[in-house]
């Protein structure tokens, strides 16, 4: 398939595995130079290296999308390792808690909602004003489908 999309630079969040990782594959075999990010370097060093097979270029960058500045450190790495990014993959997501509606405390409803929509957030407000610059840009949000239908637990659904 060519999606026209060859040497363009994508950054996926929560690259390493699942859905993150496939995307970034699915990207690299497009010719797209991919930068990924995760919690731990075991994973991400592995897709990394099948990423630069595919593509010849690539970058992992072990973050925590939840550290103070993590956006901006994660984004800055990707542009002075490949260059701006045009394609944004927000992917990360999860539960923090695991409680019903009266167990889940102001905090954990707070920092779940930090980690399934700020960061995604975050990382668009520092990579739209190059898209918009050049006129073209792709931001693609994942997430789950407890955002319609009942999951359980109220501080993920929310998100």
């Amino acid at each position: 398939m060519n999606l026209g999309i060859e040497n363009k630079i994508a950054l996926i969040t929560g690259g390493s595995r699942g859905l993150g990782r496939a995307s970034a594959l699915a990207l690299a075999k497009e010719g797209v130079k991919v930068a990924i990010c995760a919690r731990t370097a075991d994973a991400l060093e592995s897709t990394v290296e099948e990423l630069r097979d595919l593509s010849g270029a690539a970058l992992g960058v072990v973050a925590d999308i939840m550290a103070p500045d993590a956006a901006t450190q994660i984004h800055q790495q990707v542009v002075d390792g490949l260059g701006p990014v045009d394609i944004l993959v927000n992917n990360v997501g999860g539960v923090l808690s695991r409680t019903n509606f009266e167990g889940t405390s102001p905090e954990d409803f707070k920092r779940t909602f930090d980690l399934n929509v700020f960061s995604a957030f975050e990382l668009c407000k520092l990579t739209v004003p190059h898209m918009k610059a050049q006129g073209w840009g792709r931001i693609i949000n994942i997430s789950s489908i407890f955002g319609r239908e009942y999951g359980g637990v109220i501080s993920y659904m929310s998100a």
